[in-house]
């Protein structure tokens, strides 16, 4: 008999406590009801093609508004992503769209390495150093444009280094 407290915990969730909870001797105690709430969830890796990491590449959830642009690493992240199972879609202009399914359990972080691969046709591969250093140099924007065609702009990884895939012979 007397006032006790009532602690709730399970994998993914917050835990919670209801206080002075009151037990009489001979009777029972009902309508003690907690409502746990889910930790936040994380998607998370990096995009590469073959070796070369991916800056630019959009990682998005199909069917929501949850997206995230990997940077000059090739990393991305989505995080508050509700527990479910979903079509995770990577795209990046002279590749081929990358779509995987995967379940986020609730309060997790979920790894998902991607793989984008080239569009037929040739490669361009560009690395831009320093003349001070030789050292890559990292966000540099780089555009290409065959004679009268729309021009191509991408962003140098953290190697300085970004391929054009997909081109006209």
């Amino acid at each position: 008999e007397g006032n006790y407290t009532v602690i709730a915990t399970f994998s993914g969730f917050y835990p919670k406590s209801v206080l002075n909870v009151p037990v009489t001797s001979g009777m029972d105690t009902l309508n003690v009801n907690i409502t746990l709430e889910p930790k936040p969830n994380r998607l998370y890796g990096v995009v590469k093609a073959g070796t070369l990491l991916l800056p630019g590449v959009n990682v998005s959830l199909l069917g929501t508004a949850y997206y995230n642009i990997s940077n000059y690493e090739g990393s991305y992240q989505i995080t508050n992503i509700t527990a479910g199972t979903y079509n995770v879609s990577a795209s990046l202009s002279g590749y081929d769209t990358n779509i995987t399914e995967i379940t986020i359990p609730a309060g997790t972080d979920v790894l998902v390495l991607i793989n984008l691969r080239q569009l037929p046709g040739a490669q361009l591969l560009v690395k831009v150093t320093g003349t001070d250093t030789g050292s890559p140099l990292v966000g540099v924007l780089v555009t290409i444009s065959l004679d009268g065609g729309e021009p191509l702009t991408q962003t140098t990884n953290i190697d300085g280094k970004f391929a054009f895939t997909g081109l006209p012979p």
